[in-house]
């Protein structure tokens, strides 16, 4: 759901909200939400997927019920997940530099926010993000292998 002060509509399907809100919630004042003061939604289809993913370094997954082709697609571009326990997600470990995600255990706001805190902390070494990311791209190597 967008809440937003300001939207317009471009050619096509493009929007573009001003001083917005996203939030999964269907409540009249969400209780978890993200704010921003531009967002841009652009349509879901394959080409744009492709271009997002392959400009991201971090994508978020709210909440337990997550779309597996979503996460495997970004698994496969190297762009690391922020989500709940899922197939193929493993936690990262500094000290063992192994994991491919940044894992919160529960469906709430601050847990959330704690994964992404430590995904952005970790962003910050090149090296060990270059890790994380060979580590995304190879577990789903393995998962297609494996079919």
């Amino acid at each position: 759901y967008i809440h937003a002060v300001d939207a317009k509509k471009d050619t096509g399907d493009v929007y573009f909200i001003k001083n917005g809100r996203y939030t999964t919630c269907d409540l009249p004042h969400p209780h978890f939400y993200l704010q921003a003061s531009k967002i841009k939604i652009i349509p879901d289809d394959e080409m744009n997927l492709r271009r997002m993913l392959a400009g991201s370094d971090i994508a978020m997954f709210f909440g337990a019920e997550q779309d597996p082709d979503d996460l495997d697609n970004a698994l496969r571009y190297g762009v690391i997940p922020v989500a709940m326990p899922g197939n193929a997600l493993e936690d990262y470990n500094p000290v063992q530099e192994s994991g491919n995600a940044f894992l919160y255990q529960e469906a709430s706001a601050w847990q959330c926010f704690a994964g992404l805190v430590r995904a952005l902390e970790t962003f910050k070494f090149p090296y060990d993000w270059r890790t994380i990311q060979r580590n995304a791209m190879e577990a789903m190597e393995k998962m297609e292998d494996k079919k």
